[in-house]
């Protein structure tokens, strides 16, 4: 992971709030303050397939059936389209782990399962994109030196 910026919680909530404008996603609101240190990040390959994900039941992102999920949501065709004319999708919102998440994964992914499985079909054409993403953790303490 390289961390770009450190980034303000009310500037998270706000682009969660341009981007998703579901009113039933309040609770993620909640979940996002829960988080004091946030940062605009790249994250590398590894870090991205081990992301767990909000999906019934939760599974890692290498492991979804990207086909399945690219039939029945036409927002991932959309922004498949986007990756495959040169254009960068938005960040998605990752935080650090619960103690209860899924003891493989990486992040744990709070919003952005569709671009994720856009840029995981984009890659399985072999091609690259950079995956940006806000990453909320509990404490900056040591994050900065893991990311040199």
């Amino acid at each position: 992971m390289k961390i770009i910026k450190q980034i303000d919680v009310e500037k998270v909530i706000s682009f969660f709030k341009r981007i998703n404008k579901n009113p039933g996603n309040d609770a993620l609101t909640v979940t996002i303050k829960k988080f004091p240190v946030w940062y605009l990040v790249m994250l590398e390959a590894y870090e991205f397939d081990y992301l767990e994900c909000q999906t019934d039941p939760h599974s890692l992102l290498k492991d979804l059936d990207f086909k399945k999920y690219y039939r029945e949501r036409s927002d991932i065709k959309e922004k498949l389209d986007k990756l495959r004319a040169g254009r960068k999708l938005a960040p998605i919102i990752i935080r650090e782990k619960y103690s209860n998440d899924m003891s493989e994964a990486s992040f744990y992914l709070e919003d952005g399962t569709g671009k994720s499985i856009a840029h995981k079909i984009f890659f399985a054409e072999k091609k690259p994109a950079t995956i940006f993403a806000y990453l909320g953790v509990f404490s900056d303490f040591g994050l900065i030196n893991q990311s040199k």
